[in-house]
């Protein structure tokens, strides 16, 4: 008999159980592909993330705009959880020396006005010279020495702030006037960061910009929150009256790319940044006062630094008048009278109470207001000055929580420095 006869071929069953076998199989292959696809996705989307969240926190911080960023902060004007405008430090480039500053004898005759209104209290201006371009495109800067003349701020709005080189210059040469600008009436010299419907954006010098400059595709700032601490890194809520206490900024942004209910991938990513802005009691510019200003200082001590300086516009016979308050015990307050001589601004008095109402110490003086006044130098002995000394009787001895506030404030602009 021929076997060939006897050779059965596959059944309808047989055949769909391998169809079924061969669909499961495939279905598994595509499903691990896809799942393969998905985490290198998913990588890729987290990579792209933490770069933009990188370069977000690196613009506000650092700056994008002429490398100016929170860290340059000088003076907090408005401030919220999701946004912040301050007033960073102010390059003024456009002045050309002319051929009446190439000698010093003749550059007091011919002042340069700063293109913005000076910060009365502030630090003196600081003028640089151009040395070299590298090749690189790198400039090198240095210093020159200059006088300073404050205008009179009768009129806000008018440029009247002078500086004279007292070292002769180049006509031709590039120079530049550093300093901290009053932005009252002129708001291109704030910075506003703010984050709003996805979006986070600089605006400065009447220009608004994009934070980051780039982001991967469907990706977004879904969120940014600023929070606010004093040099206690006490954390402060976002009220205005709480400006004089800011000493750092700590800030939060959160990217996304995808969207859930499109079923694409969504990939969340937060990073955070903190830091200690100039306008602190840590930095070298001091701290704007006035009336009305309260701060937290160390008690007598522990503080290493002491100082009112930077007085600028004021009449004969205006005031300074600075209470400390500690948790216990009496309060110790000092009076500073301002006057002229001969033209010069000068301290005529300074008055402390310990406690209000009851002087301990009146010293007539002629002191000028070039050089701050110490609070930690007072009097022939330093019985009555604020700190402790050290084999030294004294008789003011604040302890524990400092609540200094500014009770008078008369003068335009003047800056306290304090140190612990």
């Amino acid at each position: 008999m021929d076997k060939r006869l006897n050779h059965k071929g596959l059944t309808l069953l047989e055949l769909l159980i391998a169809i079924a076998i061969a669909g499961m199989l495939t279905g598994v292959t595509l499903y691990m592909l896809q799942a393969s696809l998905d985490a290198y996705t998913y990588s890729q989307q987290e990579i792209l993330l933490e770069k933009a969240i990188d370069d977000c926190l690196e613009e506000i911080i650092q700056g994008g705009f002429d490398n100016l960023g929170v860290k340059d902060s000088l003076e907090i004007l408005d401030l919220g959880e999701t946004f912040i405008r301050f007033v960073p430090l102010w390059t003024d480039e456009t002045h050309d020396p002319s051929f009446v500053h190439q000698s010093s004898r003749t550059a007091a005759q011919k002042p340069f006005i700063l293109n913005r209104p000076y910060k009365p209290g502030s630090f003196t201006p600081i003028a640089e010279i151009l040395e070299e371009v590298s090749e690189s495109g790198k400039e090198k800067w240095s210093q020159i020495p200059v006088t300073f003349v404050p205008g009179e701020k009768e009129r806000a709005r008018e440029l009247n702030d002078k500086v004279y080189l007292t070292q002769a210059v180049r006509a031709g040469d590039r120079i530049r006037f550093i300093f901290h600008p009053d932005a009252e009436h002129f708001p291109d010299c704030a910075m506003t960061l703010s984050w709003k419907d996805d979006s986070l954006s600089r605006t400065y010098r009447g220009l608004t910009q994009s934070i980051p400059g780039r982001l991967p595709s469907g990706g977004k700032i879904s969120q940014c929150h600023f929070q606010y601490f004093n040099n206690m890194n006490q954390e402060l809520s976002p009220l205005k009256v709480n400006i004089p206490n800011i000493s750092a900024v700590k800030v939060s942004v959160t990217a996304s790319i995808g969207h859930a209910q499109e079923k694409d991938i969504q990939t969340q990513k937060t990073g955070t940044a903190f830091v200690h802005m100039r306008n602190t009691r840590s930095s070298g510019s001091g701290l704007l006062i006035a009336e009305g200003t309260r701060i937290r200082i160390p008690d007598s001590e522990h503080i290493r630094v002491f100082s009112l300086a930077n007085i600028r516009t004021f009449e004969s016979g205006d005031r300074i008048v600075l209470e400390a308050k500690p948790e216990t015990g009496r309060m110790w307050r000092i009076q500073v009278t301002l006057g002229y001589d001969h033209d010069a601004p000068v301290i005529t008095k300074y008055m402390v109470e310990y406690p209000p109402g009851h002087v301990v110490l009146s010293e007539n003086v002629n002191l000028t207001t070039d050089i701050p006044l110490n609070f930690l130098s007072l009097g022939p002995d330093g019985r009555y000055d604020y700190d402790f000394d050290k084999g030294k009787e004294n008789v003011v001895f604040l302890r524990g929580l400092v609540d200094l506030e500014v009770v008078k404030m008369e003068p335009r602009g003047a800056a306290l420095f304090v140190r612990p």
